[in-house]
Order: structure tokens, then C-alpha cells, then sequence
């Protein structure tokens, strides 16, 4: 199964490769069925192998920490009802391929169409925060998300590259006014950093099974994991959110900012070439957009 691909300079990572590398380092799963899946990320290639692991390469060199992941993971899991994956392997560069990569435990589930999520998701993405963001943080490092007034110019020049597809006028109003919120003043907490509908899996009921993909994850301002209120939940499944977590007024706008700027600067670098990303980060500017327009 080809991909189209993401990045003028990214890795070629193919099956031949997976299992070449399984060989020389995993070899009890060399002889087993791999499959590449198709998902909305875009730093890694992903590959079930067999029925139970899953094979996870980076695509650009020096963009991942596999080892740095595993010792998140180690920190985080004992403190966590959802389920995380296992890390079955740390791989070392190999057959040609220069990167360090993971063999993690496949977990069965089903994502979360954007936008999809009710006041149940809500609840369950609330209590998995609210332990995520009591793991102590000693010696943990920065998560990726920090700092929005970084972000400013490469949000307003794609906005603009985007113009065809959203309402600059009315995002840009939104953006304004997010920049003017406080920061986060008080102890830095865990964050996973990348709690997008495509990081997360739900059950055949719809309640959350399990949270992958913690390569972004460290401390900071927990507004960034709110990205999941716009990205996974319905309306009012945000208002439930919001007052299951009891949120101040700067750290749920903040949360609003990251939920732009993730998908503001998305939109047009993946245009052609992610549509589920794509059609995620439509739909992420177009609530924003509403809320953004709504009377008072």
C-alpha cells in the first residue's frame, strides 16, 4: 500500500524494510504478515506485524526520539486508567535505514471522527487529563507544545495560504484575541502535547480505549491538550469538558489557540497530499469560525 508523500525529504520506509530490519533485531516476527496503515500522521510510517505489534519508523530523520518516548511512556502508564501501548522493542538504525525506531503492542479500536464525540467522550477525555495532569513531573522534559506568540507569523501566513478554504477575516479575529489571554503561571504539567482525534481509539461503544502516540508528550501548559475539545468533540461535548475540567477562562481560550494553530498551519503544507488531515483541520477552523462569529 502506497502513500502519498508527505515531505520533499522524508525517508523511504517500505514492508521489505520493516521486515529486513525485524530480521536482524526482532527476528520471532520476521516471518509475520505486515501491513501498512493508512492514518492522518506525518511523522511516521506505520505497519501492523502479525496480529499483536505494531511497527512505528520515523519518515524524517531527527524528528523522533524513540528512547526518550519509551522513557515517557515508563513514567506516565503506572498513573493512567486508559490503556497506552506497550513498547515492545526500542529499534537501532538498520538495513540502509538511519533512524531509531519502535516495535509497539497493537491495540484494537476505532478512531474518533472529528467532531463525532458526545458528553460521554467528554467525560472520558476529561478523567484521563485530570490523571495525566497529576503525574509528577520532576525531571521530565519540556513537552513539544510551548508557547503560542512563537507561532504568530507562521499562523497568519497560512491562514492566508489557505484563504480559499476558511474565513481569514473571522480566525484572524479569533487569533488576536487568544494572544491577548495570560499565560500559564503556575507549575508546569504532563501533557501529552498531540491529543488529536487520530492519537486516540474508542471501544465498540464509543468510549475511549486507549491513547497512543506519545512522542510529543512532556510538561508544560495543559491548555494544549484541550486541542482534543475541537478536534474529537461536538459542541456539547466542549461545554462538557470544559465543566467537568473547571477550566479558567485564559487556559480554555489558550487551549482554543492550539486547537487553531494545529490546524491553521496544517491545512495548506498537507493540502494535497494528507486529506484526512485535511478534512480534520477544516473542521477544527470551521467550529472555531462559528464560535469565533456567535453573538456576544
Amino acid at each position: 500500500m502506497s502513500q502519498p508523500r508527505l515531505h520533499d525529504d522524508q525517508l523511504p520506509v517500505t514492508a521489505e524494510l520493516v521486515r529486513q530490519l525485524l530480521a536482524a533485531q526482532v527476528p520471532a516476527l520476521a516471518d509475520e504478515p505486515i501491513r501498512r496503515i493508512r492514518s492522518t500522521g506525518t511523522v511516521n510510517a506505520l505497519f501492523r506485524v502479525g496480529d499483536g505489534a505494531l511497527a512505528r519508523l520515523p519518515i524524517m530523520a531527527d524528528w523522533s526520539d524513540p528512547d526518550a518516548e519509551a522513557a515517557t511512556l515508563a513514567r506516565v502508564v503506572p498513573h493512567l486508567s486508559v490503556r497506552v501501548p506497550d513498547v515492545r522493542h526500542v529499534g537501532l538504525p538498520g538495513a540502509g535505514y538511519p533512524q531509531r525506531w519502535l516495535l509497539l503492542e497493537w491495540i484494537d479500536g476505532e478512531t474518533v471522527a472529528p467532531g463525532t464525540g458526545g458528553t460521554e467522550l467528554a467525560d472520558d477525555l476529561a478523567g484521563f487529563l485530570r490523571e495525566l495532569w497529576t503525574v509528577p513531573t520532576a525531571g521530565a522534559r519540556a513537552g513539544y507544545r510551548v508557547g503560542l506568540r512563537r507561532h504568530d507569523a507562521a499562523v497568519r501566513e497560512s491562514l492566508a495560504a489557505a484563504s480559499d478554504l476558511v474565513d481569514v477575516a473571522a480566525l484572524t479575529r479569533r487569533w488576536d484575541s487568544i494572544l491577548e489571554t495570560a499565560s500559564w503561571g503556575r507549575p508546569p504539567r504532563w501533557t501529552h502535547s498531540d491529543l488529536l482525534a487520530g492519537n486516540v481509539l474508542l471501544d465498540g461503544a464509543g468510549r475511549l480505549t486507549a491513547v497512543l502516540d506519545w512522542e510529543s508528550a512532556g510538561v508544560g501548559d495543559p491548555a494544549c491538550d484541550l486541542m482534543a475539545a475541537w478536534s474529537m468533540l461536538d459542541r456539547a461535548g466542549r461545554e462538557r469538558m470544559r465543566q467537568v475540567l473547571d477550566l479558567d477562562d485564559d487556559t480554555w481560550t489558550r487551549g482554543s489557540g492550539w486547537a487553531l494553530l494545529q490546524a491553521a498551519i496544517a491545512l495548506p503544507y498537507y493540502r494535497d497530499t494528507n486529506p484526512g488531515l485535511v478534512a480534520h483541520s477544516l473542521h477544527v477552523l470551521g467550529e472555531l469560525t462559528r464560535e469565533a462569529d456567535a453573538p456576544g
